[in-house]
């Protein structure tokens, strides 16, 4: 079992249900005790900080929604509440999510899972509370209203607690409010039941969908033999039932995003990139012949950063700071949510799917996007693989379209991926996507309305080019290039002139080494990753990745000639 410190109040006043979450708690290591209505509840709350509270709704003399809304209005301490009930009551349920209450659990429950679930989120929510006062100790969390605005902390550490984002839910729900006639569209489109002309018919209620559709099923990719298409129907044909849906998906999320308050970000790049990483992995599918494990990516490549949009919409602020912070730094903004936004983006997305009643397991790639290279390889298969398709597709759309913001971090890709994914060829790929994007131009009302510093134009000139690295795809190479540089191959002997840009990422490379010596009089800047730096220190200049694009094009420009 379990070691824990923490204390569970179990309120329910069927004494069966009671005794059977308090033993699946108690397994999972907490200390429980049990109120068998609200009144009760309240009592012992008062004698014990609790860090987490489970309710029955219906219950004599005070029922669950009053004790938690009780509960989330102490302002001294205030526990994580999860709601079951066996009833369905959406109003109810809705007031209480917008209120703060973690989860609504309907019955009949899976005692066992629902434990793990809670543990998870009490280990969660204490040790994040715990991380950031140690590290941040002006800013106090050890509850919710000590947390200070951005007006409070204009310049500070992060300000955003992972118990806020995991009760953004509701909120989110209502910054994406999705479209029910595109979610029906999304649903018989994996549905046996309808025929493609019903289909056609629910898609075409929706003008946007019906445009999208219309042209991507002329793409090269759907369409190679350059079939005409006649009406909606034919494009659905062509571009499949299933893949239509998540279009359907993706523009679903676009119209959602579209309305209310201005983005901080770019919808049209983002949009364009979404469909750009869906056709990649498209594409890295077909040619690493991974179609049995393909169910899902096309969606989750094409949503890959919906997470992020969407609390850029929730959070403006912060992440202004985080503009502000990168002009300073130069640092990338997924380092920076690391420290602005103590919690995993790809978790809120997870949830928002449930919400949205998809299938979370096929959507499984976007709890893992953003971890680190060992954390990926150390996945079980095909989950492994399948994190792997989708986060080289998103690699793959920005180098296809070049379609890159100044913080977007670049950063390598693992020794022999390409082997590992059974791809002939990455720059293949770059280039079908490219080829298939092209004509797509998205025209959105949409103005970023966090300012981020414009990379200064990079001067198009040349400058000598040594890759050390020998992998089959060269990622500096293709980052750099869309820079509008062009590079030309350094060979020894010779001289490189006035800058030479040498590629050592993930090799430690003598003759790398040998140039720098031979060639005092030119400048020699390495790229290589972060643990690599030393060894390549008698470098004049070294560019570290992860790096953000903006910090990498600004030494590219010094060197260019």
């Amino acid at each position: 079992m379990p070691n824990s410190n923490h204390r569970a109040l179990i309120v329910e006043d069927e004494v069966m249900l009671r005794n059977l979450t308090i033993r699946a708690l108690s397994r999972e290591g907490f200390q429980c005790d049990s109120a068998a209505d609200g009144e009760e509840a309240i009592l012992l709350t008062k004698a014990t900080n609790y860090e987490v509270v489970v309710t029955d709704l219906k219950m004599p003399n005070m029922n669950g929604h009053e004790l938690s809304v009780t509960l989330l209005n102490n302002t001294q301490h205030r526990p994580l509440i999860l709601v079951l009930t066996g009833v369905a009551e959406p109003r109810l349920a809705k007031d209480l999510l917008a209120r703060g209450v973690e989860e609504i659990i309907y019955k009949p429950v899976d005692y066992p899972t629902l434990a793990k679930k809670i543990r998870d989120l009490t280990d969660c929510s204490v040790n994040s509370k715990k991380s950031v006062a140690e590290a941040c100790p002006e800013y106090p969390v050890a509850d919710e209203t000590n947390v200070k605005t951005p007006a409070e902390s204009p310049n500070g550490p992060p300000t955003i607690g992972t118990t806020q984002i995991q009760r953004i839910s509701p909120r989110l729900d209502d910054v994406l409010p999705m479209s029910v006639e595109l979610l029906n569209v999304y649903k018989k489109s994996n549905s046996i039941e309808f025929a493609m002309a019903d289909l056609s018919q629910e898609i075409s209620k929706n003008d946007f969908l019906t445009n999208e559709i219309m042209f991507l099923a002329t793409r090269p990719f759907f369409n190679p033999k350059g079939i005409e298409i006649g009406g909606l129907t034919r494009a659905v044909i062509q571009i499949g039932q299933k893949r239509v849906g998540q279009i359907a998906m993706m523009a679903s999320l676009h119209a959602a995003l579209n309305c209310g308050e201005p983005l901080p970000r770019n919808l049209s790049l983002f949009w364009r990139r979404g469909i750009a990483a869906g056709l990649a992995v498209e594409i890295l599918i077909d040619q690493g012949k991974h179609k049995s494990i393909a169910d899902g990516l096309f969606l989750c490549a094409t949503m890959q950063e919906v997470g992020r949009v969407a609390m850029s919409k929730l959070y403006p602020a912060e992440y202004q700071r985080m503009a502000h912070s990168f002009e300073t730094t130069g640092r990338s903004l997924h380092e920076l949510e690391l420290s602005f936004l103590p919690a995993k983006l790809e978790n809120v997305m997870s949830d928002l799917v449930l919400d949205w009643g998809l299938d979370e397991s096929t959507l499984q790639p976007l709890r893992h996007l953003r971890d680190s290279h060992d954390a990926i390889a150390k996945l079980p298969e095909p989950l492994k693989t399948r994190v792997r398709l989708v986060k080289l597709a998103g690699l793959v759309a920005r180098l296809a379209i070049n379609a890159w913001d100044s913080w977007d971090e670049v950063a390598i890709l693992p020794s022999g991926t390409g082997d590992e994914l059974q791809l002939e060829s990455i720059e293949a790929v770059i280039q079908n996507t490219r080829q298939n994007m092209d004509g797509i131009v998205v025209n959105s009302e949409i103005e970023r309305t966090t300012e981020l510093p414009e990379c200064a134009p990079s001067p198009i000139g040349r400058l000598s080019y040594y890759d050390a690295a020998s992998e089959p795809f060269d990622v500096v190479h293709g980052v750099v290039s869309s820079m509008q540089v062009d590079l030309f191959p350094f060979r020894s002997p010779g001289k490189p002139g006035k800058s030479l840009l040498v590629n050592g990422c993930g090799v430690r490379s003598k003759a790398a080494l040998a140039m720098i010596e031979a060639f005092p009089d030119s400048i020699v800047s390495v790229v290589c990753s972060a643990g690599d730096a030393e060894f390549y220190q008698a470098a004049k200049h070294r560019i570290t990745l992860p790096s953000s694009y903006g910090a990498l094009k600004a030494a590219v420009n010094a060197l260019v000639v």
